[in-house]
């Protein structure tokens, strides 16, 4: 994919420009962090949290919903401030009046893990766009209208741009071309990172009760159309039916959808486990054959690499986005067909499991210290654009 305007954050600092640590000593941020709660935007935003509170360089606050502060004090061991604010999402107020809701003139830099950027920021800002979802696979005829004017905003009132994928950075830049041409701006591509595991209280004996290991697993975060849960059931039957000699590779329970998208219900072959805590969740990663995704589109897809970091590869539909973070030990579907996946289901069980070190090699790009440190290079490029206009704009 030709993109002119993509940068790649993980570039080296020439030699004559000092290190991010030095120039950003100090530095105060304040990330957006109401979805902290919203599938993948709120693991990338639980991460990017983990990232920056191990960095003295970096003061941080949050801004959540009253709700969650304890949340936050729990999850980050009070290393992080909140501002507790109760401007709804996507709502007008969000966008034209939140500006005036915080004192923003109080830190140096804003960041907003979403699309949803304020109008009016005295202070520059940097949005993360994962998707484009609500325009490329709408649910209602009028997301495509409301998406284009959320991600337009953000574009024109940030000061940087990072992308979770070139995908996601190739179709920002057909979005907006001409606006990048006369800003002359660049698109930063940086991937999720895997997170910290964070242990909770409660006991996973029960799941080992009722479920035998050895499974293939689907994490839904929502239950949306792109997500694809109708390919994926029909495409588990059509494995069970047409691949005798590879169901018995299972147990019973052969197929297990967990995730707030899941249902918590029984059906042939398999069980839907509805929501789980992070502890369960990385249960059913460690014991899972196989992670499948039978989305239409994605703009990242979490699930891929959180598996992979116990040696379970993925089995996918061929998704560009999916294409640029998959290894060598993972399956590809040839097309969104549900034969063609129940066919990749049959394909990774004739295969044996990878070696971890070859794994682990593969997952250093994921490196939550790593794309911390390229994410604040681009905070640390940012300060420095906004200080040399306003300097130009001060003579």
């Amino acid at each position: 994919m030709n993109l002119p305007n993509t940068a790649f954050s993980d570039r080296q600092p020439g030699a004559s420009t000092p290190s991010w640590a030095e120039e950003l000593d100090g530095v105060r941020v304040i990330v957006d962090a109401r979805k902290v709660h919203d599938g993948g935007i709120g693991r990338y935003t639980q991460n990017l949290i983990d990232g920056l509170i191990t960095f003295t360089t970096v003061n941080l606050t949050a801004i959540c919903f009253p709700q969650d502060e304890e949340f936050f004090h729990t999850c980050f061991h009070g290393k992080v401030r909140t501002i507790p604010i109760r401007t709804k999402l996507y709502s007008p107020r969000e966008v034209l009046g939140m500006r005036w809701d915080l004192p923003w003139k109080k830190y140096d830099l804003a960041h907003f893990p979403h699309f949803t950027v304020p109008m009016g920021l005295p202070i520059p800002a940097i949005v993360t766009i994962h998707d484009l979802i609500q325009i490329t696979h709408p649910e209602k005829w009028y997301y495509p209208y409301i998406g284009r004017f959320y991600i337009r905003n953000a574009l024109k009132r940030t000061t940087a741009i990072i992308a979770v994928s070139q995908q996601t950075a190739g179709q920002l830049s057909t979005l907006d071309r001409a606006g990048f041409d006369r800003a002359g701006r660049t698109i930063n591509v940086i991937p999720n990172s895997i997170g910290r595991h964070r242990s909770t209280t409660e006991a996973v004996h029960q799941l080992r009760q009722r479920v035998t290991p050895g499974y293939f697993l689907c994490v839904l975060s929502n239950n949306k159309p792109h997500k694809g849960l109708d390919r994926l059931m029909k495409a588990f039957q059509v494995f069970t039916e047409h691949y005798s000699e590879a169901r018995p590779l299972l147990p019973d329970c052969g197929l297990i959808l967990v995730g707030k998208g899941a249902p918590r219900s029984q059906f042939s072959g398999g069980l839907g486990m509805g929501a789980v805590s992070a502890n369960e969740l990385e249960w059913y990663y460690q014991n899972a054959r196989g992670i499948v995704v039978a989305s239409d589109v994605e703009g990242f897809c979490l699930p891929v690499i959180e598996s992979r970091r116990f040696g379970v590869p993925a089995i996918v539909t061929p998704i560009p986005a999916i294409r640029e973070i998959l290894s060598p030990f993972d399956v590809m579907a040839d097309d969104f067909t549900s034969s063609a996946l129940a066919r990749a289901m049959a394909n990774l069980l004739s295969t044996q499991l990878p070696d971890l070190n070859l794994v682990n090699a593969h997952l250093e790009r994921f490196d939550l210290e790593r794309t911390t440190r390229q994410i604040v290079r681009v905070y640390n490029e940012a300060i420095k654009t906004s200080r040399k206009r306003s300097a130009v704009g001060s003579l």
